[in-house]
């Protein structure tokens, strides 16, 4: 330990948290977890010897709270008893690995983790050499000098030769983008095949922390592990936010298929889709881009948002695009969308007024203040054929940014016709559509030449 006597009281407290690391968690913020959780930090961090220690294969349902377990209150944990060790944070992007590391830091900084530190070790602030989301974060008590700090976060797009460490916690490196792409797929198993070689050799441990998404995914290639299902009794007991409705509410809402791997964590054949295989890009920042609007006011409807542009991919002009859904009604939705045209500085934006006689374009273009960048759009073509004619139409020209919002492309991609939630692919059709119209009602037939 960085302190070498402590106190009769201190070891009372390390003790506390060495045989429940959840509550650890509720100290910095996190009331959610129970003892399950504690069971899941314990089994992650801690090595078994032999070659099977080695590795610890976790995978549970969405919303059961793994990812804050086993990698931020499991990573605050193990390093107030191992402080010199290096752990890696592995997530699909450098981006997302470093939205962990700043969860971590912001623990760190928490004014109950300081005053822990404080009654142990007679420390108040943990910042040594290296503070930083994307380049990681250096503990003071680290005391062995070594060119990896306490936590580095790597992703599948960022170099990993090189580093070593004790510790490479994988978290949902398996994403929806593995779900649709076979190649994303077949990228991440080989990644993966490489944090053999990071790990220190005896004392080194790997986690794969997810939820599969496709027969075919990295957790097909690995031992069977654990599985907590959405009907698991334990996680029931440790998750009763998920009631049978919200269960019910939720398969619906994404699909059967789709329920099935990311809730019960098996695999169900999907039919009928319509859209093949879709193609990740890097998102081109600064290309002109246009956005429709399709507002949701009751029942099983999303308020869905669709962004798209020109770019140039590989030599070709192609059509990048992104989305977001939203399950409440469009006028609980305006702050989110103005900050998205914003931050994505969209051009024109066009709202479809079928559905509440232009109330949402009013207040948008109200809200927008510059005069014709909010239009809107009374729609009288069917909904499907607008589908099949400008997404389908367009489908070999259209690539998605690495980060995209996982509900809104898999509502495009799990479209059926006749089926609800339609409104991501709805909006998608009309975005795709404005791309090059004046009037957005004007190209009744799909393919967009540029």
């Amino acid at each position: 330990m960085f302190q070498k006597e402590l106190t009769s009281r201190a070891k009372v407290i390390l003790q506390k948290f060495r045989e429940k690391p959840h509550l650890l968690g509720k100290l910095i913020g996190y009331d959610k977890l129970s003892d399950i959780h504690s069971e899941w930090i314990k089994e992650a961090w801690l090595r078994k010897p032999g070659v099977e220690g080695r590795e610890t294969i976790h995978k549970a349902a969405r919303g059961s709270y793994k990812s804050v377990a086993i990698v931020i209150v499991g990573g605050i944990w193990y390093h107030l008893f191992k402080p010199d060790t290096r752990t890696i944070i592995f997530r699909k992007t450098h981006t997302q690995a470093s939205e962990a590391i700043a969860e971590m830091r912001k623990g760190y900084e928490s004014d109950n983790l300081r005053q822990l530190y404080w009654d142990l070790f007679g420390i108040d602030n943990l910042e040594g050499k290296k503070w930083s989301d994307t380049q990681g974060i250096e503990l003071i008590t680290k005391t062995k000098p070594t060119k990896e700090p306490s936590f580095l976060p790597r992703g599948i797009d960022s170099a990993i030769t090189g580093y070593h460490c004790e510790r490479l916690i994988t978290d949902d490196i398996v994403t929806i983008l593995d779900r649709y792409s076979k190649k994303e797929r077949t990228n991440t198993i080989t990644i993966a095949k490489e944090f053999i070689n990071i790990i220190e050799r005896g004392t080194g441990k790997i986690v794969y922390n997810g939820t599969p998404w496709h027969k075919d995914d990295l957790f097909s290639t690995l031992p069977p592990g654990k599985s907590y299902s959405i009907h698991s009794p334990e996680l029931l007991r440790a998750i009763p936010d998920y009631t049978p409705e919200d269960l019910s509410a939720i398969k619906k809402r994404i699909g059967i298929s789709l329920f099935a791997a990311n809730y019960e964590l098996k695999h169900i054949a999907d039919e009928n889709r319509l859209f093949n295989e879709p193609v990740f890009h890097d998102w081109v920042s600064g290309t002109p881009l246009v956005g429709y609007l399709d507002p949701s006011y009751s029942g099983e409807n999303h308020t869905a948002l669709t962004f798209v542009g020109p770019i140039i991919h590989n030599g070709q002009k192609k059509i990048q695009a992104r989305g977001f859904v939203w399950d409440k009604h469009v006028g609980d939705c305006y702050s989110e969308i103005l900050r998205l045209l914003d931050r994505y500085k969209v051009g024109t934006l066009w709202v479809e007024e079928n559905a509440d006689q232009g109330q949402a374009y009013k207040d948008l273009a109200r809200l927008r203040k510059i005069k014709g960048l909010v239009r809107g759009h009374r729609e009288k073509m069917n909904k499907h054929a607008r589908i099949v004619s400008f997404v389908l139409g367009n489908w070999d020209m259209i690539v998605f940014p690495h980060d995209v919002e996982s509900d809104w492309l898999n509502e495009v991609m799990e479209y059926v016709e006749g089926e609800e939630p339609d409104d991501a692919p709805d909006s998608f059709a009309g975005a795709v559509r404005a791309l090059k119209a004046p009037r957005v009602g004007q190209i009744k037939t799909g393919r967009i030449v540029f």
